[in-house]
């Protein structure tokens, strides 16, 4: 069966604005190389408005066109956009019109009523599985009832997908998602969608001079799963026990309503960091993202749990050391002490330890950011789209329909 039309479904709100669709995440940059291999390719998600454009990316819509959902921004108001989407919204599409559906964020309902179409309208389904749900909701910024329920769903919704992949294809980032999928089912494929593009890789590492210190940087949503708390507990030691010329830039906003960002900030503040870490909010993909980059010498993810993160491809294309916990598809990419360092979820003291290490080993260093800075070109979007066109066409024509 040739895949000519392709729908994907709920991969990241979009903003409109008159005409226009802006996006935050910078994996709809990947969605654009990846029309290329497609006669059409579709975006199912949902759609809000008031914000401006100022601080978004426009979406090419020649290349990737939308197909418009309630607007929804979680798991809780899905439930709410569900309503308005069965009143106003649910005749306008046509799924019968696709050669294959994909379909992403099982946690959300509209993901079933996608699912039961396309089995109806006999359209091929693949899962998108881009996180180990169970462990992201252990470490959400969730307290008290609300955390138990997100739990119960979450593991209600991982159990049914990894049922359903045992007929119907799954793709997954990351070798971790990989052997928990590939235990109930032979039709499972890793995929790694990446937002840089060749032209994205600096051509030289910048020497490190040793009189403005080490600068650090983290990159990514501002929530408890990302283990942020680890690493500023990691600063510290550093700053006031070892006393290292080091600073942090945070970069990144509270995925829920602000109050673990305040929680941190706060946090800061008692232990005296202000002058070693600052937080700057929200930067999308782009020049001013990457100017931090570019001023940066290692790139820290602390994460608990983790797909294929693209911050990591945005570091090496930057030339940036790494330091990132060995979780998720991590380990697909860093390889220990060669391009970049791994540690384990939750420990202070082996961050801390490899960040004075880089510290007073600049050789090893320049080591480090060189060989990340090469490999690179394996991660660019215009290489994954290419891999993840193919796997697409070999899943829906290996798996049972």
């Amino acid at each position: 069966m040739s895949i000519n039309k392709l729908l994907i479904f709920n991969v990241g709100t979009l903003w409109k604005h008159k005409d226009n669709y802006y996006f935050e995440n910078s994996l709809y940059k990947f969605f654009e190389e990846l029309s290329l291999y497609f006669e059409k390719l579709t975006v199912l998600v949902p759609v809000c408005k008031g914000k401006t454009s100022e601080h978004l990316q426009r979406l090419d819509t020649t290349r990737v066109s939308v197909l418009e959902l309630p607007c929804y921004t979680s798991v809780g108001s899905s439930y709410k956009a569900m309503f308005r989407f069965f009143l106003n919204f649910h005749q306008h599409y046509k799924i019968h019109e696709y050669d294959c559906i994909i379909l992403t964020e099982y946690l959300f309902p509209l993901f079933w009523y996608f699912y039961i179409k396309a089995k109806i309208n006999k359209t091929s389904i693949i899962h998108y599985v881009r996180a180990n749900a169970p462990v992201t909701t252990q470490k959400n910024n969730l307290f008290g009832f609300r955390k138990w329920i997100v739990r119960i769903i979450s593991n209600m919704g991982n159990y049914s997908v990894l049922q359903l992949s045992k007929k119907t294809p799954a793709m997954v980032t990351g070798d971790e998602l990989f052997k928990i999928f590939s235990a109930n089912s032979a039709y499972v494929y890793k995929i790694s969608p990446s937002s840089i593009s060749a032209k994205d890789i600096i051509d030289k590492i910048e020497e490190r001079s040793k009189e403005i210190g080490l600068k650090l940087l983290y990159v990514g949503r501002v929530e408890r799963l990302k283990g942020i708390e680890i690493l500023i507990d990691s600063i510290k030691i550093l700053i006031q026990h070892r006393k290292l010329n080091i600073k942090l830039n945070i970069v990144g906003k509270d995925s829920r309503n602000g109050n673990y960002l305040e929680n941190l900030k706060r946090k800061v503040r008692e232990e005296k960091l202000n002058d070693y870490i600052e937080f700057h909010g929200h930067i999308p993909f782009g020049a001013e993202l990457f100017r931090f980059y570019k001023k940066s010498h290692i790139f820290i993810l602390p994460s608990y749990s983790e797909g294929r993160p693209k911050a990591i491809y945005e570091a090496m294309a930057n030339g940036l050391g790494i330091i990132a916990t060995n979780v998720g598809g991590i380990p697909d990419v860093i390889n220990d002490k060669i391009n970049g360092f791994l540690v384990s979820p939750g420990n202070v003291m082996e961050i801390s330890d490899i960040i004075e290490t880089l510290y007073i080993n600049n050789e090893l260093l320049k080591k480090i950011r060189k060989k990340a800075l090469e490999e690179a070109i394996k991660y660019t979007r215009e290489h994954s789209a290419q891999q993840m066109a193919k796997t697409i066409k070999i899943a829906v024509r290996e798996s049972p329909h």
